[in-house]
């Protein structure tokens, strides 16, 4: 490990000015560094060996600050993150903004097992059925189904354990070189993985900066922007501030009816 890592506790940041989606031409996530034309070509080995290691470099530092676009284009669902990332650990928090089925969640922390959505809607309900201090529904991750599971799901996996083999990345079909680009004034290079995953890779440190990512039929999806790294401790809510969200199926279902409809929730309290 570093010994550079720095300890930092979740904070609540303000969303950056202009993190949109613009889904007829793409993603912009707080960015306005022009385009080269592509240089696309075959991966060389020393690019594939940093596409390898580049998972196993993201877990060495322990965590980073991240910003998140994205989208389901089909139902035109948008979803916006900004937070903390512990990989290490396994665990984030974020502050959130969508429009569509996850309109409702302000806040969201998760671990390997569980993601914690904070509902304000459902804060008054909640007290009337006699849940005053709870603040979190907790349920089992569906990154098949939800669109902030889906997200969540893809920044974990920017980070592992063990590296990659440069081999089998160099093999895969559609791995590539595309150019050298800037981003956020840093030189970049800009390497895909497969058809799909495209990393952007300081020229300089080879730290990931930026990975962008779409669903096979090109409907969802994802930018991820790394904005700083080094340990990150995310303490979780207390025990007494999260209830299941089975405990309160009734309600829980009717907070994300409303949100896909756009309709106010119903109180189900007595």
């Amino acid at each position: 490990m570093t010994t550079s890592r720095r300890r930092v506790h979740a904070r609540r940041v303000a969303l950056c000015v202009g993190f949109v989606l613009l889904p007829a031409v793409g993603l912009a996530a707080c960015n306005d560094d022009s385009s080269p034309v592509s240089t696309e070509r075959p991966l060389t080995v020393d690019e594939a060996a940093l596409l390898a290691s580049l998972q196993f470099d993201n877990y060495d530092d322990g965590g980073a600050d991240f910003q998140v676009a994205t989208a389901f284009l089909a139902t035109n669902d948008t979803l916006n993150l900004q937070g903390v990332v512990d990989w290490e650990n396994h665990i984030g928090y974020a502050v959130a903004t969508g429009k569509g089925a996850e309109s409702g969640i302000t806040e969201v922390y998760w671990t390997r097992t569980a993601v914690l959505e904070r509902r304000p809607a459902a804060d008054t309900v909640l007290a009337g059925m006699g849940y005053e201090e709870v603040k979190f529904f907790a349920r089992t991750p569906e990154p098949e189904k939800r669109l902030l599971d889906k997200a969540l799901a893809i920044i974990m996996s920017l980070a592992s354990s063990q590296r990659d083999n440069p081999q089998l990345i160099q093999q895969k079909e559609g791995s590539s070189f595309l150019r050298l680009d800037t981003l956020r004034n840093r030189p970049s290079t800009v390497l895909r993985y497969g058809e799909r995953n495209i990393y952007w890779l300081d020229t300089e440190t080879n730290r990931l900066l930026r990975f962008e990512g779409n669903a096979a039929a090109g409907g969802a999806p994802t930018v991820i922007d790394i904005l700083d790294r080094g340990t990150r401790t995310v303490p979780l809510p207390r025990e007494g501030q999260v209830i299941a969200a089975e405990t309160v199926a009734e309600l829980y279902q009717a907070l994300q009816s409303s949100a896909s409809t756009g309709q106010p929730t119903r109180s189900t309290a007595p």
